[in-house]
This record gives C-alpha cells, sequence and structure tokens, in this order.
C-alpha cells in the first residue's frame, strides 16, 4: 500500500507537567501586562483596604511591569482579575503567568500568590474566593519563572481569573507580566491511514486506551493510534505518531535553514533585555531580565538626536539609557544590541554580563568589540533565554530568505509555502494590523504551507522588496492573526541605535536591521536589512557586515528535534 503523510489536529487537553503553553496553544484570554492600557483592563481589587497613599498594598504599573507593592502593615489581599472569559464544560484549560522578585535584595523577603478562577455576575473577591484553585499559593523567585496550573470548568459559563496576591507583611515587591488562558491543540503525523477518521483510540505506552490523545502524554513520547473499523467497515490501521510540543516562547511554523534539511522555529518576538532598579541606591542594584516582545510586532524604538542642533526628537526609552557595560542611567526596556565578537573577552572593555550581550555605549576603540575577522559572538543571545535558543547564522538568514539575485529554491533557499497560487513564497513585504495602528515589516512563510485567499489579507509582492514602499501585503488584525495561526512570522521594522550619538534612535523607524551570530571584519558582523520606507531607498534587502557598535535587533530561533 501506498504510503502517505498526513496531519490530523486533534484537541490535547494536557496537563502542566507537559512543559509547552506558548504558541503550540490557543489562547481564550491573554494579557502582556506591559502597558498602562492592558493594565487598565484587568480589575484592581484591594480586598483588605489598605493603601490609601496610592502606593502601598496594591498592584501598580511600574515601566512596563505589574508589581505588588508591600504594605508594612497587612498581609497582601490584593486580586488583579481578568475580565470575564467564556469558558466550555469538561475543557482543560492552562492558566499561566510569569513572576518575579525583581532586585537581589527581595531574596531576603517572601513573596507569595496564587491564582484562583471565580464565577458570578462580576469580579469579586468573595467569588474569586470562593472559586477553584488554579495555581496553589507560590512563592515567587529572583529570576523570571512561568508558573502555571490547570482549570477544568463544570458548567459553560463566564469566568473570572484572578492573580491573588498573598505575601506576608511588611515584605518588599513582585512583579509579573505575560498572563495566560488557553487550551493546546497539536498535529500528529499519520505515516499510514486514513485522513479524517471519525473515531481513534490511542495508548501513551502500557497505559490504558483513550477516546482521544491521553492527558499523560510527555514531551517527544510516541503514541499509538489506531482506527475503529467498526465506524466504516475498513481495516484496522495502527499508526505510531509523535507528539509535538512546540517550545514556550516559540512559533509552531517551521523554517529550513540549510541544505540538509535542518529546520527551526522562531522566537514568539524580538529579544527584549529589561532594567529595573526599585530605589536607585549604589548598594542594591538593579536587575535585568530577559524575554521575548509580547507581540510579534513589538518593538521599543527611541528617540533621535541630532548633532547639528544638539535636539532630541520623539520619545526616549530603554535603547536610549545605556551607559558603558550594561548598565542604564533609567529602568526601561533594551532591544536594539550591538555584535560582541568572542576576541572581546581580552580586550578589558565589555566586562559584565549584561555588556556581553551588546548593552554598552561604547564607540571607540572600534576593537571593544572584538578585533578578529569571521569570528563567533563572545556570547550567544540565546543563552539569555535558555537552553535551545540561539541567533541564526548568516548562510542560514539567506537559505531562509533566499539570496539576492538568481534565487534557486532547493538548491540555494528554501522551498517555502505556496501563497496566493505563488509556489516557493517565502516572504512579503507587509504592514499588519492596518485597521488599528498599523505596523510595517516582513513576513516570512514557513515551510509546506498552502495559503489562499485569506480574509482580512490583501496580498502584495511575494519573495521581493519593491522600491514603492507603499505596495506590500496588508493584512487587518484579524487577517494576520489568521497567519500568524498557521506559522508565519512577522519581523518588525526597528531601525537602529548609534553609540557615537548618545545611543540616538534613527527616525522615522522604516528599516528593519536583525543582526546574525557571524562576524566578517575586523570590527564588523553580518545582518539583514530590509526598507519599508514609502519613499524610494538605495537598497530594498542587504545582506552586509555592519560596524558592530551599532544596536540591531535580534530574533532567535530553536533548533526543531
Amino acid at each position: 500500500m501506498r504510503k502517505t503523510t498526513r496531519f490530523l489536529s486533534l484537541l490535547v487537553l494536557l496537563t502542566a507537567a507537559t512543559g509547552a503553553w506558548a504558541q503550540s496553544s490557543v489562547s481564550v484570554y491573554s494579557n502582556a501586562l506591559n502597558t498602562l492600557e492592558l493594565f487598565s483592563k484587568m480589575t484592581n481589587i484591594n480586598a483588605n483596604g489598605d493603601g490609601t497613599n496610592g502606593m502601598n498594598g496594591l498592584w501598580l504599573r511600574h515601566d512596563n511591569l505589574v508589581t505588588y507593592n508591600y504594605s508594612s502593615a497587612n498581609a497582601a489581599d490584593d486580586w488583579l482579575v481578568t475580565p470575564g472569559v467564556a469558558l466550555e464544560a469538561g475543557v482543560t484549560y492552562t492558566i499561566a503567568i510569569d513572576a518575579v522578585k525583581p532586585t537581589p535584595q527581595n531574596s531576603a523577603f517572601t513573596e507569595t500568590f496564587e491564582v484562583k478562577v471565580g464565577t458570578g455576575t462580576e469580579a469579586s473577591a468573595a467569588n474569586l474566593s470562593a472559586g477553584a484553585t488554579a495555581i496553589a499559593t507560590t512563592e515567587v523567585t529572583t529570576s523570571w519563572t512561568t508558573y502555571k496550573g490547570t482549570f477544568t470548568p463544570t458548567e459553560d459559563g463566564t469566568y473570572y481569573v484572578g492573580i491573588h496576591a498573598t505575601s506576608p507583611a511588611n515584605q518588599n515587591q513582585f512583579s509579573i507580566r505575560n498572563l495566560f488562558v488557553g487550551v493546546k491543540y497539536y498535529s500528529v503525523n499519520l505515516n499510514d491511514g486514513e485522513l479524517n477518521p471519525t473515531t481513534w483510540t490511542a495508548k501513551a505506552g502500557s497505559a490504558t486506551t483513550f477516546t482521544a490523545l491521553p492527558q499523560d502524554v510527555a514531551e517527544g513520547q510516541t503514541v499509538t493510534l489506531k482506527y475503529d473499523p467498526s465506524v466504516t467497515g475498513r481495516e484496522v490501521k495502527s499508526i505510531t505518531a509523535k507528539v509535538e510540543v512546540i517550545p514556550d516562547g516559540a512559533i509552531k511554523g517551521k523554517f529550513t535553514v540549510n541544505a540538509s534539511g535542518k529546520k527551526v522555529y522562531f522566537s514568539q518576538g524580538n529579544l527584549q533585555a529589561t532594567y529595573y532598579d526599585a530605589d536607585w541606591n549604589d548598594e542594591t542594584p538593579g536587575t535585568w531580565s530577559w524575554g521575548f516582545a509580547a507581540n510579534q510586532w513589538d518593538y521599543v524604538g527611541g528617540a533621535d538626536y541630532n548633532l547639528s542642533t544638539t535636539e532630541w526628537s520623539g520619545t526616549k526609552t530603554g535603547n536610549n539609557f545605556i551607559n558603558g557595560n550594561g548598565t542604564m542611567s533609567e529602568n526601561g526596556t533594551v532591544d536594539l544590541f550591538n555584535w560582541v565578537g568572542a576576541s572581546a573577552a581580552s580586550n578589558n572593555y565589555i566586562l559584565t554580563a549584561p555588556a556581553y550581550y551588546g548593552i554598552s555605549n561604547i564607540y571607540s576603540p572600534l576593537s571593544a568589540y572584538g578585533n578578529t575577522a569571521n569570528e563567533n559572538l563572545m556570547h550567544d543571545w540565546g543563552e539569555c533565554i535558555g537552553a535551545g535558543w540561539r541567533t541564526l547564522t548568516m548562510n542560514e538568514w539567506i537559505w531562509i530568505l533566499g539570496p539576492l539575485s538568481s534565487p534557486n529554491p532547493g538548491t540555494n533557499c528554501r522551498l517555502g509555502s505556496t501563497v496566493n497560487s505563488t509556489e516557493n513564497a517565502r516572504f512579503s513585504p507587509a504592514t499588519v494590523n492596518t485597521d488599528g495602528t498599523g505596523m510595517k515589516g516582513l513576513i516570512l512563510f514557513p515551510d509546506g504551507l498552502t495559503i489562499a485567499n485569506t480574509e482580512g489579507v490583501t496580498w502584495g509582492p511575494i519573495n521581493n522588496i519593491p522600491y514603492d514602499g507603499t505596495n506590500c501585503t496588508n493584512c487587518t488584525t484579524a487577517g494576520w492573526a489568521a497567519l500568524a495561526a498557521k506559522g508565519c512570522v512577522f519581523l518588525p521594522v526597528t531601525s537602529f541605535r548609534f553609540n557615537q550619538e548618545y545611543n540616538s534612535v534613527d527616525i522615522p523607524i522604516d528599516l528593519g536591521f536583525y543582526w546574525s551570530a557571524t562576524g566578517k571584519g575586523e570590527n564588523t558582523a553580518y545582518s539583514i536589512l530590509f526598507s519599508r520606507s514609502d519613499n524610494s531607498y538605495s537598497s530594498t534587502m542587504e545582506y552586509t557586515d555592519r560596524n558592530r557598535t551599532y544596536g540591531c535587533a535580534v530574533r532567535l530561533v530553536y533548533d526543531v528535534e
């Protein structure tokens, strides 16, 4: 019998033990909690009535984080609650939240919280206290940690998810971000058998047979599926299927990066580093926390300094506040990094861990960032996130996007997808969220998709960027969400940072600069550049070396196993 490859989407109701929940999941409700607007969507309940000074004993928004600030007199009893969320009976929902005690001195204090789910007509402390516990009382650590739990409603209805600060009195503070409520879907590769069987049973190892994929499937575990012939009278066919678990923070689309067929997942957003110092006391320095932008289109940007007029234009951000050797003059988030080569370790300029990853304003000497041609990074940016994450080499970027002239899919670049009847589609210049705050950038199509007419998407050029930047693919919010659900990647324009001009960020922000892991000259390294200017630009796409003192964006990848 001829072997075929098919994909069947099955609902998997997974417990927290399975690990991944981010882009492999379908979100019912999510909130990055990193802006005042997002914080205002939550209900803030001061259940114990303290916090009268507007600062202590309350949930507060500080910089890009939401923080619970202690009361010297009372134990915490403060709720941060979602809007009403429609949940279905019998479905197991994963609930996750990131939390941290943001400064080293906080290690001496006990900061705790729980997450509960309540019902009723409103978000109230009484309803939540009487509700189900999704995440039991947990002590927060001094590094960002994702805390997860599950909740299975017994009835359809509107539910409220509450983050309950429970720290003892007279402690300090802790911060939260990235609240997620959702369920998981996975693809199962059917090497043989029917495409759309009516009934399946599944067995994990020697476990009991289930009517759907079992809840205790472990990461990477092989599951045997067996078609029930009683439904149609067909013969029994046993299929071994590996459950794909996508890493936390990754997008499910797969991208081939070389001729050998190696594939990667992209991260859910550009790399960001956030600095926070509660009191700016030299004896208690602030801390850095690393993560991905909450949305694929997010970038930090910054203000532009004019050397002639000595004036700033635009709003300053963390990219403008960088000092030498990984320090900051103000709290903020950085997403434009210098390129630090391996030889910089012996030059005695880059001396601290944040500076290892390009958080520096040093411009002279250029050798501060290494002075050896063709060298590697001193420390890959992936180290800031965790094992498995890394930066693409320049050759891998070219294999994903295609060479600038004479691309030959399968020979010098990947095959890509079929998009709007265009075969071997790899990328398209685009503006997403055109019905809101539109964001310019580049859509990357994963391998092996067929994408035809999509509501909310007007297709522009594919596999090239025209000099007229107004001619591009346009996606409404819903249109982009549909493409993102298929595993498409969006690289937003980012501009770049000039060390020699007081960390000036070039505006208007119409250019995308992304580093590779590949050094070139003694003081340069390879990057990609694409233009989304509405006016003519000298080059619409470049793969070239750039001075290592430039601050450029970083988009990490994770190797598919």
